[in-house]
């Protein structure tokens, strides 16, 4: 940023950057979809607490450490785009790293997309660890097929976890509409955080915070829905009754699908994975 403002940066693009922005509370909503999940790699280690050494203070310690850096690293990113490039620029650029670049450091524009990959890689490479773990651990309290409560024998990595993920996830990019992903992803993640919020209140955790987070989810879920309903959302809704439909005849009820147990063999033996044992 400092190198931005030493070569003359539009530093007044800074105090008016919401001007001619939308203050309807469905676009905010909306935005709040599109951005927050960059800041939630830190959830993450939450989620494999079996894989953490002493899991309470290696999430305290990575809780704090990466919601710091991690808002100060995009803040001050965003600012130098806001030094270099005009809102009109920055709307129109097909990627905003490499416009940027190309004014700040124009030899090695060419570099940008190559440093985006491999930050895009690792991204990658922890939510599919995250994922596959998480799949493996849901399996293994009884809510998924056995198969994939399983472990490969050599490598002890949950493999039909991180198969099905990978599965899930190609399909998910398959209309190549990111921002309609985002409002798909976006409302099922708010409305299970919501979930959590009301379950941490009946268990009379600190009640102010999980009051205003539950608030703050009926905000994000309900918002969109009435001010300006999309397919999206609707296809959303529909994953959350058939997750309901899902869950109380096979699960809560104990009836079983004929055939599953042909199906655990199959893959099993095909994966070479085994039942997890501690």
């Amino acid at each position: 940023m400092v190198d931005c403002l030493s070569h003359g940066g539009h530093t007044e693009y800074l105090s008016t950057g919401f001007e001619n922005t939308s203050s309807d509370v469905g676009d905010i909503a909306l935005s709040i979809y599109a951005c927050t999940w960059a800041y939630n790699g830190w959830s993450r280690t939450s989620e494999i607490l079996e894989e953490l050494e002493n899991p309470a203070k290696s999430i305290s310690r990575v809780s704090f450490t990466s919601i710091f850096l991690v808002n100060i690293v995009y803040i001050l990113c965003n600012v130098s785009y806001l030094t270099v490039l005009s809102p009109n620029e920055l709307i129109a650029s097909p990627a905003v790293a490499v416009s940027w670049a190309e004014k700040v450091i124009p030899g090695l524009a060419w570099a940008m997309p190559v440093l985006i990959s491999i930050s895009v890689f690792g991204s990658v490479l922890v939510t599919e660890f995250n994922y596959s773990r998480l799949i493996h651990r849901v399996a293994r309290d009884g809510l998924f097929m056995e198969v994939f409560s399983m472990i490969h024998i050599d490598q002890l990595t949950p493999t039909p976890g991180i198969i099905l993920s990978a599965v899930l996830s190609s399909l998910l990019v398959l209309p190549s509409d990111v921002s309609s992903l985002m409002s798909f992803y976006g409302f099922l993640v708010w409305f299970w955080h919501g979930v959590d919020f009301l379950i941490v209140i009946y268990f009379r955790a600190p009640i102010l915070t999980a009051v205003g987070m539950l608030l703050f989810s009926i905000f994000l879920v309900l918002t969109p829905l009435i001010t300006d309903p999309v397919i999206q959302n609707f296809y959303a809704v529909l994953v959350i009754i058939g997750s309901l439909l899902i869950y109380f005849p096979f699960i809560h009820f104990g009836c079983s699908i004929p055939g599953t147990g042909y199906f655990n063999l199959f893959f099993q033996l095909v994966l070479k994975v085994v039942p997890h044992k501690k």
